[in-house]
């Protein structure tokens, strides 16, 4: 993401992802925070990726 020009818009998506852990999720949010500083625009649909493993949890604590 160091690539990235400032002031671009960034839209990062999590549909086809299939696992994520904790530290990739700090480490996305403090990126989102550093590049709003250089005047970027950044959607993160963390509502999809609370979602996915929300579900994914209650299936797995669910009983057979």
């Amino acid at each position: 993401m160091e690539c990235l020009d400032d002031g671009r818009e960034v839209i990062i998506e999590f549909d086809d992802l299939e696992y994520m852990n904790h530290a990739c999720i700090e480490l996305i949010d403090d990126w989102q925070k550093q590049y709003l500083g250089t005047g970027g625009r950044v959607q993160i649909d963390w509502d999809t990726l609370i979602s996915k493993y929300h579900d994914k949890f209650n299936r797995r604590a669910l009983p057979a």
